[in-house]
């Protein structure tokens, strides 16, 4: 019996080995492929492609708006690491935007600060050019207020009729100007990082445009006196050639960067200390006969808060000291530097505007000598 196996072992083992055996098995056992499983020419099979296909055409599901934090925020609106939440994110019609004016999120006080701002000049600038008369001031104090900012209250009536209301009206005008794209660019910013970009550099350059436009008419009052306008023209050409090369540096694309963010505080720094310069001239080297004394303290006070508030955006104060800190109050929405910043600057503006006012009703009592 071992034998017989042994000899059926070897039997099959030269059958297997054997190559007609080999060819007539291969023929035999081919196994028909299902349709599904056929291979393509690039390898892959057919149900693996069209599966790929469908996925392609597939409509993604729309992300709706939202309110997020700084790692789902897109990367152009990181701006500040230190404001953690509060970001507007897939806010890209101009509609929905429109709709955040009313929401909260990081920019709603950035936005209704100078939004607020920019309706109170408004009023202003609107009563300076219509209701603007000679009479004495009221006895209300609220009427004093408001006397007091549309200009009334000359005295002697009619005396200031020949002094030029001009330089007041480019004050509240560049103040608005300012305002206005300031508004613009926060409330847009989200739309894409195009409007983003554009509007930064604009917003940027309405700092330049206000620093200009508050300078005006403390030149051309002060120097109001034909014995003295050729400096008030000059300093004020100067003062404007500056603040035109500070605007038309902000346009520049690389300058919006958030590394550059010490360099725009320095550079509007230096802009608006040398406004200053001309203040050298007007209170040091003053003429009596020709120049009235100017509200010294008004216009070092809205100097001081610009700088200060320059100060305060370039470091982030106060939001850096809550860095990596789990806090139950935070400065994401509110309180931050921007916010600071913002009010700061509408402070100086009022300030500035108010200084204004008093060079121009002091010149109108102080009569330049024949």
């Amino acid at each position: 019996m071992e034998e017989n196996k042994a000899s059926i072992k070897i039997d099959e083992t030269d059958m297997d080995s054997s190559p007609e055996f080999m060819n007539s098995s291969r023929d035999n056992m081919k196994i028909p492929l299902i349709p599904d499983q056929e291979k393509n020419d690039s390898g892959k099979d057919n149900k693996t492609k069209v599966n790929e296909s469908d996925t392609e055409l597939a409509p993604k599901p729309e992300v709706k708006p939202f309110i997020g934090t700084y790692e789902e925020a897109d990367e152009y609106l990181r701006d500040n690491p230190e404001i953690r939440t509060g970001y507007r994110i897939k806010y890209n019609k101009f509609c929905i935007v429109l709709k955040s004016l009313f929401m909260w999120h990081n920019e709603t006080v950035n936005i209704w600060s100078h939004l607020l701002g920019l309706m109170v000049f408004f009023c202003i600038i609107f009563y300076v050019a219509i209701e603007l008369e000679n009479k004495d001031l009221s006895p209300s104090f609220l009427n004093f207020i408001k006397d007091y900012i549309t200009l009334k209250g000359h005295s002697p009536e009619g005396v200031g009729d020949y002094i030029s209301k001009i330089p007041l009206g480019v004050h509240i005008s560049c103040a608005m100007i300012c305002l206005f794209l300031s508004s613009t660019f926060h409330l847009f910013c989200c739309h894409s990082k195009d409007a983003l970009n554009i509007l930064s550099r604009f917003d940027y350059g309405g700092i330049a445009i206000l620093i200009a436009g508050s300078c005006t008419p403390i030149y051309i009052y002060s120097f109001w006196c034909p014995q003295v306008s050729t400096y008030g023209y000059v300093y004020t050409s100067v003062m404007a050639a500056g603040c035109g090369i500070a605007f038309a540096v902000s346009l520049i694309p690389k300058f919006d960067a958030p590394k550059y963010r010490m360099c725009r505080a320095i550079l509007f720094v230096v802009v608006g200390l040398s406004s200053a310069i001309p203040g050298i001239h007007i209170i040091g080297f003053r003429h009596p006969e020709y120049m009235p004394k100017p509200p010294i303290f008004l216009l070092g006070l809205g100097g001081a808060i610009y700088i200060l508030g320059a100060v305060i955006y370039s470091t982030r104060f106060p939001e850096r000291f809550t860095k990596g800190k789990k806090r139950k109050c935070n400065f994401d929405c509110i309180g931050n530097s921007h916010n600071i910043w913002h009010c700061f600057v509408l402070t100086a503006a009022g300030v500035h505007y108010a200084a204004s006012v008093i060079m121009f009703k002091t010149r109108v009592v102080h009569q330049c000598p024949a």
